[in-house]
């Protein structure tokens, strides 16, 4: 498995925040992870500090959601090669048509997720 030195987590629901932090203890290739609460908190952090390895984001928060996330990020150079992996409750089945738009998304996964999928997506 691969060195992951920075994972950011950008999830509103701290149960989802805590579920994910458990997951992700069983890797020791991860070396931290990041959870912010919405995606302006998140692209702060990016503007002023190191690039995640990769992002987990959620499309339904306050203050800046996914989608305005997603549209912040994309034209930056230094942020559209992050790999994202959208992890929603939305049920809206345009939704998963909409993230194929943004190069950036790897995968787009509904909550609540399950441990097979952090994996595969971890050890890629």
């Amino acid at each position: 498995m691969k060195q992951i030195n920075l994972i950011y987590v950008i999830e509103d629901d701290p149960i989802t925040q805590y579920l994910m932090e458990q997951h992700f203890s069983f890797y020791p290739a991860i070396q931290s992870v990041l959870y912010f609460d919405n995606g302006a908190v998140a692209l702060e952090s990016l503007k002023k500090n190191t690039i995640p390895d990769l992002i987990f984001l959620d499309l339904n928060m306050p203050i800046m959601d996914g989608w305005e996330f997603l549209d912040a990020i994309q034209y930056h150079k230094a942020f559209n090669s992050i790999p994202i992996y959208i992890m929603t409750s939305s049920i809206n089945t345009n939704d998963e048509t909409r993230a194929a738009n943004y190069p950036s998304v790897q995968g787009y996964h509904t909550k609540p997720f399950n441990e097979e999928v952090i994996q595969l997506i971890i050890e890629q």
